[in-house]
């Protein structure tokens, strides 16, 4: 009998702000595309946030909202503070802003050669926190593209 839960072969972290929207949009949407292309069990998906006011809390309605119109599930995703243990289980790690790479380079230096952007043009990824529905929409959708396109990307590579 093979035993059914093994270590995957590869870690990613999507990390953003306070890890309500769009670094638990990409984990949700990363798994999906990756369980589609048949490697959901080699490959880890989680999510943190540089800056998170309330962990554990549960990712943004709205985001779950539009995610679950897309058959996509959030289920299990829970708002955590990015630290050194979280970002050494990573293989590789995803912002999805200039300013989210900074942030982690500075206080983790070890991480530097394992984190960039999403947006492989080099694009930050608009924060819909403060704004109306159609803004998290027009995100998440955002978030989509760049998630599928990253998923071609490692099953590719």
């Amino acid at each position: 009998m093979i035993w059914p839960f093994r270590k995957p072969d590869v870690t990613v972290l999507m990390v953003c702000t306070a890890n309500v929207c769009r670094s638990p949009a990409a984990e949700a949407l990363l798994r999906h595309h990756l369980q589609q292309r048949g490697m959901g069990r080699s490959i880890a998906v989680r999510s943190a946030g540089t800056d998170v006011g309330a962990p554990g809390r549960r990712p943004d309605p709205r985001v779950v909202g539009v995610l679950e119109e897309m058959g996509v599930k959030a289920s299990g995703i829970r708002a955590r503070q990015i630290t050194e243990k979280i970002l050494a289980q990573a293989d590789q790690i995803l912002v999805m802003e200039r300013s989210h790479l900074d942030a982690i380079v500075e206080r983790f230096p070890d991480a530097q050669e394992r984190v960039r952007l999403l947006d492989a043009q080099g694009a930050d990824v608009p924060d819909p926190y403060f704004g109306n529905k159609a803004g998290v929409r027009a995100a998440v959708e955002h978030i989509d593209r760049l998630t599928r396109e990253f998923a071609q990307t490692l099953s590719e590579g």
